[in-house]
């Protein structure tokens, strides 16, 4: 079971990315807590043999938050970089970064999840 403090939100928005090959996800574990979020490892339902590291940043938290856009533009920096060293042997792939739709659906609320795989 993950600890409640870290998973307890995430649970709800389990599913996420491209339209055409959505990442539905098993949570196994919390790999890490940090200042931007919580980085899970996390399987694939529709295949569980493969293994990702999902890091959920939860920007429903930086709606009251004065520094909300510079806290999402460090976020989206990271993504760049990383985006930018992709085939070095000592950098995991990046498959992308996508918001997470509430469960009730992506009109009935804003995302409230940013999604790394």
């Amino acid at each position: 079971r993950l600890p409640r403090r870290a998973g307890e939100t995430i649970e709800l928005f389990r599913r996420f990315g491209p339209e055409d090959d959505p990442f539905e996800i098993q949570i196994d574990q919390v790999l890490g807590v940090g200042g931007q979020g919580t980085v899970y490892r996390c399987s694939r339902v529709k295949d569980p043999s493969k293994v990702f590291a999902v890091k959920a940043v939860p920007i429903w938290r930086l709606q009251n938050d004065p520094e909300s856009s510079n806290k999402l533009a460090v976020f989206e920096k990271e993504m760049e970089v990383i985006q930018r060293v992709q085939g070095h042997p000592n950098i995991a792939k990046c498959f992308g970064c996508w918001d997470a739709a509430h469960p009730f659906g992506k009109d009935a609320l804003p995302a409230m999840y940013k999604m790394m795989v």
